[in-house]
């Protein structure tokens, strides 16, 4: 999985690297899968189909969380523990932030007014760091960058600790994490943007599969979140924390951010070369509306959603579903999952 994971950011990088004088110009993407409902779609239709490079940035070290694009500036996360605020423009570092733990930053940057948040990986360079949400400054007032707070999601007990990438929704940050060897540790959190306080009920508790490592999609009514290694989909109500439902997907595998639109939760199971489907679920009940296999799936990426089509892929071809039906109408040779722009 790391060779395949590797390769993918540091493509994923090049290609937006490519895009960002559009993107600066036109729509930003704030966030892992451009909103909190996942949908992987920008409005932007200024980009040109001819892509060319435009700069390269020497990240020293490897590229592991896809960027986040926002006020003229790429942000990324890499192998050795640091945040990059690069100028989408022409390339240039405007700032670099060392977490000082080592720690592979494998969670995608948000960015929110005047802040960035980057979740660390638990364990670092000596194996027992926690893993925090990062809050930093966006203009900070020394190329070092600026940190503001730190919240702990996770003390270090066993195993790796795995934080998902934020997401925002009305002024509060949804992340989920893992922090030690038993489901207990598998954590919801809800994290109020401007106090960086915990909101209550949250953390909650999901007793499912190794970690919540799959960022949540936010909806104004929910939070929809899949374990790694579980087997199951989980929707709580966004305020008050409750379960609303759950729902089986048969592959243990959920690492794969679920996706939402027009009350319909779009979720791909698989990933780590195993045979998944993607499956429709109605938002509020949990009812399966349609599943439609996906054969092997190689990378980890979410489906994409963009007018009244879903985009997934498998190993060798993007998949174009109806969502009012599942049918298959389209293969795209591709190894990864489609963002779109």
């Amino acid at each position: 999985m790391t060779t395949k994971t590797f390769a993918f950011v540091g493509l994923v990088l090049i290609v937006c690297l490519c895009r960002v004088n559009a993107y600066g110009q036109g729509s930003e993407w704030p966030m892992f899968q451009h909103d909190p409902q996942q949908t992987g779609n920008s409005n932007d239709t200024s980009i040109s189909v001819q892509l060319t490079q435009r700069w390269n940035y020497p990240a020293g070290s490897l590229i592991t969380s896809s960027p986040t694009i926002a006020n003229g500036t790429v942000y990324i996360g890499s192998s050795d523990g640091k945040v990059h605020a690069v100028d989408s423009t022409n390339g240039t570092v405007k700032w670099v932030y060392d977490s000082l733990i080592g720690s592979t930053l494998w969670s995608k940057a948000l960015v929110s007014n005047d802040k960035v948040y980057i979740a660390s990986t638990g364990g670092g360079t000596s194996g027992v760091e926690s893993s925090y949400l990062y809050i930093l400054k966006v203009n900070p007032t020394t190329t070092n960058g600026e940190l503001i707070q730190k919240v702990l999601l996770g003390p270090r007990s066993s195993g790796q600790i795995v934080p998902s990438s934020p997401a925002l929704v009305n002024g509060t940050i949804y992340i989920g994490s893992s922090g030690g060897p038993s489901q207990s540790d598998n954590k919801l959190w809800a994290i109020d943007a401007q106090t960086f306080n915990t909101v209550p009920p949250y953390p909650i508790t999901v007793l499912d599969g190794a970690a919540v490592a799959a960022t949540p999609a936010v909806t104004q009514s929910s939070v929809i979140v899949g374990t790694f290694e579980g087997t199951k989909i989980y929707a709580f109500d966004r305020v008050s924390g409750t379960l609303k439902w759950s729902a089986i997907v048969n592959v243990p595998y959920v690492l794969i951010t679920p996706s939402t639109a027009n009350g319909v939760v779009y979720v791909r199971s698989g990933g780590a070369g195993s045979v998944g489907d993607i499956i429709a679920f109605d938002e509020n009940t949990g009812a399966e509306l349609w599943r439609e296999p996906v054969g092997r799936v190689g990378g980890w990426g979410g489906p994409a959603i963009a007018g009244n089509v879903v985009y997934t892929s498998s190993d060798t071809n993007v998949m174009l579903l109806m969502p009012s039906l599942g049918k298959v109408n389209g293969l795209v040779p591709q190894y990864q999952a489609p963002v779109l722009a």
